[in-house]
């Protein structure tokens, strides 16, 4: 009952994917104007390379089908063909048309994720669920439980706990770019600091028996969001 429960929120969230993009896409996307072009196309190429590693890592978690592992692997292979073209791109273009080409690789990238995700949605929620989560939504989805969902509080803990740990990946990618001393440098580093110190309180929450430890996870998760918007360049 309560997977089912949580699948239709997740389907009622990837149903919408055509407004709301993908995780990675809408971080990039919230990033500040302070961010120079040449950081973005960087991000992006980063995030597929992630993708790749990620992808080709799954067949040692679970236990596929020969058509699924068979599309697994067509994907990786679409998505590294981006990897391989930003390359190209990057050592052979001057960086004005270099950056014209971002979005369109942007788009490319996004829509070879969504048809994996498609596919992937119905047996392997678990797997493409991040993809379409933000500590806003985990929020809301706390705000429509009752008494009784104990069980569905710990899903969207666990959620939560590995929603840090992407974000995370994308912040330190900021603060590796920019090892500078300025003020930008030293906010995402900052970010950093306490994404790792709220994921070590979130996880050490244990009880939801009452209505003062469930406003304890709403709280944390607020702090999230405000992290994510001070490491975009502002609260």
């Amino acid at each position: 009952m309560v997977n089912s429960i949580i699948k239709l929120v997740v389907l009622m969230i990837f149903s919408q994917s055509a407004v709301s993009s993908l995780r990675e896409e809408d971080f990039r996307r919230s990033l500040s104007a302070d961010n120079s072009k040449s950081f973005l196309y960087n991000l992006l190429n980063a995030q597929i390379k992630h993708r790749v590693d990620f992808l080709a890592g799954l067949s040692q978690q679970y236990n596929f089908t020969e058509a699924e592992i068979s599309f697994i692997n067509s994907t990786i292979g679409s998505i590294e063909l981006l990897d391989n073209l930003m390359s190209k791109i990057h050592s052979s273009l001057q960086p004005d048309y270099r950056y014209k080409n971002y979005e369109n690789l942007s788009v490319k990238y996004g829509q070879i994720v969504e048809r994996f995700n498609q596919e992937f949605m119905s047996n392997h929620l678990s797997i493409v669920e991040m993809d379409y989560l933000n500590p806003i939504i985990l929020y809301s989805k706390l705000n429509t439980l009752n008494n009784n969902g104990t069980e569905i509080i710990e899903s969207i803990k666990e959620n939560a706990l590995r929603l840090i740990d992407v974000y995370s990946y994308d912040v330190s990618l900021m603060s590796k770019h920019d090892s500078s001393e300025n003020y930008q440098a030293k906010l995402t580093r900052f970010c950093l600091e306490n994404l790792s110190s709220l994921r070590n309180e979130i996880e050490s929450l244990n009880q939801f028996s009452d209505h003062l430890s469930i406003m304890t996870f709403k709280t944390l998760l607020t702090r999230f969001d405000l992290i994510l918007r001070i490491a975009a360049g502002g609260p």
